[in-house]
């Protein structure tokens, strides 16, 4: 390859889905968050929205315009243990963040192993729901 050589480019293959449906549920992260906006505003059925965020925000109030019942902020570790953070409620600095952006309910995970904490992150207002998972699944006796 060298300057000013033309190149094909193939894109996307196959077949898209119909806008008509009773129901939709759209994941993304990253990149694909403001294209999945933009369907969501075409979409005139019910929607279930997954929003995949890594350490900035954006978005979130015209998600919310959009019809976004609430927001489940996590981190996705696939453990029981944050490496990094170690106090319960890894991501309650940003879902207290998120919590004054938006007028619907913030759920929180990560973490949080004790009642007690739960409830603290609630009444200091972090989130508006407590999500336990992975604790429950750990010692479910």
């Amino acid at each position: 390859m060298r300057a000013g050589m033309i190149l094909d480019i193939l894109g996307p293959l196959g077949n898209g889905f119909p806008k008509k449906s009773k129901k939709a549920i759209l994941i993304g992260g990253g990149i694909g968050i403001p294209p999945m906006l933009e369907l969501a505003k075409e979409l005139e059925c019910e929607k279930q929205i997954v929003l995949g965020y890594r350490d900035e925000l954006f978005l979130t109030e015209e998600f919310e315009k959009a019809g976004v019942d609430l927001l489940d902020i996590s981190g996705g570790f696939c453990s029981y243990i944050n490496p990094v953070i170690k106090e319960q409620g890894y991501f309650s600095e940003l879902s207290e963040e998120i919590k004054k952006a938006v007028d619907i309910p913030v759920i929180l995970t990560g973490g949080i192993l004790e009642a007690s904490v739960a409830e603290k992150l609630l009444e200091t207002r972090k989130a508006d729901i407590i999500g336990i998972g992975r604790a429950i699944l750990r010692d479910s006796e």
